[in-house]
């Protein structure tokens, strides 16, 4: 999964643990390690959270933004193809 998979590389690169980003975020870090391990695809609005809290690092809400912004135009063009779209 690209989210989890980018959520996890950029946590590690910054240091952060997922209790980091539960503080920062509020979402509990069982939450966190699902996205992390593919067992969940965060909504919108939760991926926004993460990217939000993590404002201090702007390196990382760069990336964040971007990755989740290349899996948006991904899922778009998914859909296109699906038949009846």
């Amino acid at each position: 999964m690209i989210i989890g998979d980018r959520l996890r590389a950029l946590r590690e690169e910054k240091k952060l643990s997922q209790g980091d980003i539960e503080k920062r975020t509020g979402l509990l870090r069982c939450y966190i390690s699902r996205v992390e391990n593919g067992h969940t695809v965060p909504a919108i609005e939760t991926r926004l959270s993460i990217n939000s809290s993590t404002t201090a690092k702007n390196h990382l809400n760069c990336r964040i933004s971007q990755s989740v912004s290349q899996v948006m135009t991904s899922l778009g063009a998914v859909q296109a193809r699906m038949p009846g779209s």
